[in-house]
């Protein structure tokens, strides 16, 4: 079963090993956002109503409050982003990992491999080394220009290095389903995804105001 059957839960991950998938972490999801928002509307509800409060500590309360989502948020994508980065890392250690039993002359053949590989810039170049590699046995230089292709993003590359290894199948998949954290459009919508709204009375206020104003100690 090469069918990812975790696919439809945006929070399990998911790794085909051994002829099986198995749950192998968890993805932070617009559910947790929603949760840390619901928390900061019910705090602000209860400040903006509390008759003990002046408005310079309904201020300080409302930043206190406002900045603590913020930073949950921000634990959050940093979490995601993390738990992205390290399954990414293990799939392609996972695909293209050397193995422990290397002896000196294949360990020199795989790195002069991947030097070589890292120097394609054009992923039909990649692919035309990649025939030639696989049509000379060369399984050092194959496997390093799918390990470049796949931090290049070349799947069309990574794929044809797989067309022969069926059971690298479904970790491709997996892969090439990961998100790159990095890449200019995913952090716009990963910051629009986190992002987390001030409230009203202290809408008109920085973040750097309103840590200061966070920080702020009030007369008892």
């Amino acid at each position: 079963m090469t069918t990812n059957p975790f696919a439809d839960d945006p929070t399990v991950v998911g790794t085909y090993a051994g002829g099986q998938w198995t749950v192998t972490g968890r993805r932070y999801t617009t559910t947790d956002m929603a949760t840390i928002h619901q928390a900061l509307a019910t705090e602000t509800a209860r400040i903006t109503s509390s008759r003990a409060l002046s408005d310079e500590g309904r201020r300080v309360a409302l930043a206190k409050a406002y900045t603590t989502a913020r930073d949950q948020a921000a634990q959050l994508r940093q979490q995601a982003e993390d738990n992205t980065r390290n399954e990414r890392t293990s799939l392609e250690r996972r695909l293209f990992g050397s193995t422990t039993d290397l002896n000196p002359t294949a360990a020199i053949s795989r790195r002069d491999a991947a030097d070589r590989a890292a120097k394609l810039t054009d992923p039909v170049e990649a692919g035309q080394l990649l025939q030639r590699a696989n049509r000379s046995g060369d399984q050092h230089l194959a496997q390093a220009i799918a390990a470049h292709a796949a931090d290049m993003w070349w799947w069309d590359v990574v794929e044809q290095w797989a067309s022969g290894r069926p059971d690298a199948a479904a970790t491709i998949t997996t892969l090439r389903d990961l998100p790159d954290v990095d890449d200019p459009v995913n952090k716009f919508t990963a910051a629009i995804t986190y992002a987390v709204p001030r409230p009203g009375p202290i809408s008109h206020l920085t973040d750097y105001q309103l840590d200061i104003l966070a920080a702020t100690q009030l007369d008892s």
